[in-house]
């Protein structure tokens, strides 16, 4: 007899893992996510960009030409969401949030993503964590994962190779977009050292999320410090 596929339960407590009792554990003093205006969502959101992590939200904050005014916040899990005043785009920004409470975001922003008309999620990884089986030299590398609906955004990078994995507020986001039946693309950009990596400068003056890619967003990007 063999237990492959089968679910085997610990035979004492002494096997427990540190997950089993997360709930109980992390971030408990948060009953529920709540906005702080509740402002209510407008009628239409042409691209809605998600960037996760410090170096993409000091990055889009930092930069004047966009003109953001600020709509709504929950500051418990660092989430912000602007307006770039003139325009129908949005811009949300989340760091330093506890990963057990992704699902609750994505919730909290359920109703602009049944909106918008562009979703594009962007996220910054350390490059050790790419799997490939192809020896590269590559101090950036830039992939994506999108829904059966496309963006309308022309976004040209490669799809993001097996067995690596997103997760988070990105991953989320895909999902609701694509049980939705509506289009979002998640772009992760692999990086050694952010503030070196041309690449995504590029990629962020192709959203008209920076200008000029030769200028640091801010001072906090000046250390090796990413999420």
């Amino acid at each position: 007899m063999t237990t492959f596929g089968e679910i085997v339960e610990p035979t004492s407590r002494t096997a427990w893992e540190d997950w089993d009792d997360i709930e109980n554990r992390i971030d408990s003093h948060i009953s529920k996510l709540v906005w702080e205006k509740d402002v209510p969502v407008p009628g239409q959101i042409e691209n809605l960009f998600i960037l996760e992590g410090n170096y993409l939200s000091e990055c889009v904050k930092s930069q004047t030409h966009l003109k953001l005014q600020l709509i709504d916040s929950i500051p418990e899990v660092n989430l912000n969401i602007f307006n770039a005043v003139g325009t129908i785009n949005y811009f949300v920004t989340v760091k330093y949030y506890n990963l057990v409470l992704s699902s609750e975001i994505v919730e909290c922003l359920k109703g602009y993503l049944k909106v918008a008309r562009n979703v594009v999620a962007l996220q910054t990884k350390p490059l050790p964590e790419f799997q490939t089986s192809v020896l590269t030299n590559q101090d950036c590398i830039i992939r994506t994962l999108s829904t059966t609906l496309p963006v309308s955004i022309d976004i040209k990078y490669p799809k993001l190779e097996q067995p690596n994995i997103i997760s988070g507020i990105s991953a989320g986001v895909l999902s609701l977009r694509e049980h939705l039946d509506m289009s979002c693309v998640a772009i992760i950009c692999f990086v050694e050292q952010l503030e070196e990596v041309h690449e995504v400068k590029t990629l962020l003056e192709k959203f008209n999320i920076v200008r000029n890619v030769n200028t640091k967003p801010a001072n906090v990007l000046d250390s090796n410090l990413y999420i």
